[in-house]
């Protein structure tokens, strides 16, 4: 290894007339080599009394960190369709962020938009959202086409008139070209990419598509550089996590190994060695096969003398919290809950998963928001302005999305939690802190402030009142 980093070093420094004094024969290229390695491999601790830091007796010196080659596109098919790990970590994610939707309100009145989740079905946004993820993190990255019908070239900016939305098409990062990019520096956008060219994988037809006119995701974020390499495109989850689902996966298969040989039939022959010796090879097999074909017939075993036959059983204590480690090592690299990865509880005394669960839906929260909402919210926005949308192409004004919460209580949950809220306005009733009007209020009036109560109740209420201001009245009578 010494040897080879020298020789580059010596190839850069023999290369590169900047790195050497202007007067070349005062300077060996093979010492400057030297030092330089030198230097690279002495950056960490190092004692030599005990033999820390030196290659000779510490073992850790030579490990280093192997590029290993990007999974190809066949491979990634395959490891989605045949593998149901894989294809667990790439649509779990992808169907949570989606799962409970979200709510488009008007933020003067907190009304929804009429006809707004008729649009969204009808152009099954949903489906194609979560399409359109899986994709992005199975692939790199993703596009969808909004097939806007605006009047203009699908390779022209989308116009501001649009007078219907067909349907969404979604692709992934092996039908898709970045053709052209923003090349002014003083656009904002500058570096983006600005055409994309798709290619049908079912028709085999190309199109060239505005980037107004798509919405993308991406898997794995890189640094520019990275990014230049892949075509301008993100990188797949499974290129950061193989190690990890290749271990898992490799684990059962040697498992299934010890399982499968779990029992093993052990003859004990007197005169083998004189049959071996005899080259009696075939009668040997023959006479095993007597044994095991009686075995089958009998239900027993029927040796002669000087043999014996024994059952041994393969010692398989630990296995199960062998495999435990590998899992873990695996819900670490996904984030997903080992309850949702594997289907199986948490292990340990009173564990319940919860704080995994709470984990993951916060992480899921996050990608909402920082990744998720800007194409709903431009899609919606969209939708809003096509002339045969809910709105006739009039865009209100101030909406805004909400997505759904994803942990929500169960019913036992739920009911502890309103016993606890009755409690503490009882209290505040009590001590005169809130009126019942006041507490009624505030749990259950709705987006315009209304208390909704069933109407024979209000009736009985209203009559109550009544009767205690003239109680009230009469009694202040009968005092003047």
């Amino acid at each position: 290894m010494k040897d080879a980093v020298k020789s580059a070093i010596n190839a850069v420094t023999k290369r590169d007339s900047r790195l050497l004094n202007k007067d070349r024969n005062t300077i060996d290229s093979s010492e400057l080599a030297e030092n330089l390695f030198n230097a690279m491999r002495n950056d960490y601790w190092h004692n030599a009394a005990a033999g820390l830091g030196v290659a000779t007796t510490d073992p850790t010196v030579s490990t280093n960190f192997a590029v290993r080659p990007r999974l190809s596109a066949s491979v990634l098919d395959r490891l989605y369709l045949q593998n149901s790990i894989a294809a667990r970590i790439i649509d779990r994610p992808a169907y949570d962020a989606i799962r409970k939707g979200w709510q488009v309100t008007l933020q003067d009145s907190e009304d929804e938009i009429v006809g707004l989740d008729k649009a969204y079905k009808a152009l099954k946004v949903k489906q194609n959202l979560q399409k359109a993820i899986a994709y992005a993190r199975l692939y790199g990255s993703s596009i969808t086409v909004i097939h806007a019908d605006d009047g203009q070239k699908p390779i022209e900016p989308l116009g501001e008139r649009i007078v219907s939305i067909a349907r969404l098409k979604v692709y992934d990062r092996y039908q898709v070209r970045v053709k052209k990019i923003y090349r002014n520096p003083a656009n904002p956008n500058f570096g983006e990419p600005e055409i994309y060219s798709i290619t049908s994988v079912e028709s085999g037809n190309t199109m060239d598509v505005h980037e107004s006119r798509v919405i993308r995701f991406d898997g794995v974020k890189a640094p520019a550089r990275c990014l230049v390499q892949n075509d301008g495109f993100g990188f797949s989850e499974m290129d950061r996590i193989f190690p990890e689902i290749r271990a898992y996966c490799s684990a059962h298969q040697w498992v299934e190994n010890i399982v499968k040989d779990f029992n093993q039939d052990v003859f004990q022959v007197g005169n083998l060695q004189q049959l071996l010796s005899a080259n009696e090879t075939e009668t040997i097999r023959e006479r095993f096969r007597i044994i095991k074909l009686a075995k089958s017939i009998l239900n027993a075993v029927v040796i002669g003398g000087g043999e014996s036959y024994e059952k041994k059983t393969t010692n398989v204590s630990g296995l199960d919290k062998l495999l435990e480690q590998f899992q873990y090592l695996l819900g670490a690299a996904t984030g997903i809950p080992l309850t949702f990865l594997f289907g199986r509880s948490p292990a340990g005394e009173n564990a319940t998963g919860e704080s995994d669960i709470i984990n993951y839906y916060d992480g899921i929260s996050s990608y909402q928001e920082a990744d998720l909402e800007g194409p709903v919210n431009y899609l919606t926005q969209l939708i809003l302005r096509s002339k045969d949308g809910p709105t006739n192409g009039n865009d209100p004004e101030n909406w805004t999305i909400v997505f759904n919460p994803l942990w929500q209580l169960d019913g036992k949950e739920q009911a502890e939690l309103d016993k606890l809220i009755a409690e503490r306005d009882e209290v505040y009733v009590a001590n005169k802190i809130l009126l019942p009007d006041e507490v009624a209020q505030a749990r259950f009036a709705d987006s315009k402030g209304d208390v909704s109560m069933d109407e024979k109740l209000r009736q009985e209420k209203e009559k109550a009142q009544a009767e205690l201001l003239e109680l009230m009245s009469a009694a202040g009578n009968s005092e003047g």
